[in-house]
């Protein structure tokens, strides 16, 4: 059996949102970080599960799409590099 599944990133939620204007926490560190410098929005996750449920996706099967603006390839970019040494 194959499955789609989505690997949503550090998303700018209604609880996440609350604890930034309780000043409870700093995102920015987290929400802006490299690569791409972009905020995940449930909404991004919401469009992408839509996609994979369309049938503009009826030939992708099997695939784990991450929706966090390049956070997994920053780890992967890391990683690689700490191999390296």
């Amino acid at each position: 059996i194959r499955v789609n599944s989505i690997a949503p990133g550090c998303a700018l939620s209604e609880m996440l949102t609350s604890q930034v204007e309780q000043a409870c926490m700093n995102p920015k560190p987290r929400l802006m970080s490299p690569p791409f410098r972009a905020v995940v929005k449930p909404e991004h996750v919401a469009e992408a599960a839509f996609f994979l449920c369309s049938e503009k996706a009826m030939t992708i099967t099997g695939v784990m799409l991450p929706v966090d603006a390049g956070w997994l390839l920053q780890v992967a970019q890391t990683a690689q590099i700490a191999a390296a040494k």
